[in-house]
């Protein structure tokens, strides 16, 4: 494909909960600031729809030195699991108002673990059942039941 405009590059310190963001120029080109980056070992990422990365590399940052990373993407095999929530309901069919109870699934999972379920119908059902007892902000280290 050659360079590509508009990819999110994403840098993740090993031990961090925070992600750096960046997004690739006409050529293909990503800077991280110098003032967001301290030295150390970060896992590198993507986001290109359509698009995965060939390996997942990891990059070891020196104080003062520039260090560089030269991404390679291949077509995804998965599409499906590079959709947002909103374009996960979007394919749903059936009316806003259909699709409101599993808009409220998406405050705790993504739809794509929804769609790929082993369960049937039956089993769907309990787990609704289960699952509406959690109001929206409840979260798995919080789970709040009403």
């Amino acid at each position: 494909e050659g360079p590509m405009e508009g990819v999110l590059v994403s840098v993740k310190k090993a031990g961090s909960t925070q992600t750096i963001t960046v997004v690739t120029d006409q050529q293909g080109r990503y800077r991280f600031p110098d003032s967001r980056l301290e030295a150390g070992e970060y896992a590198l990422a993507v986001r290109a729809i359509g698009f995965d990365l060939e390996s997942a590399p990891a990059v070891s940052l020196v104080a003062q030195n520039t260090t560089t990373a030269d991404l390679k993407l291949r077509k995804t095999r998965d599409l499906a699991s590079q959709l947002t929530n909103a374009e996960w309901l979007a394919s749903f069919p059936g009316s806003d108002e259909e699709k409101a109870s599993v808009r409220g699934c998406a405050h705790c999972h993504t739809l794509e673990l929804v769609t790929r379920s082993r369960h049937d119908a039956h089993g769907f059902v309990a787990v609704i059942e289960r699952m509406s007892g959690y109001p929206p902000l409840a979260f798995p280290l919080m789970p709040q039941r009403t």
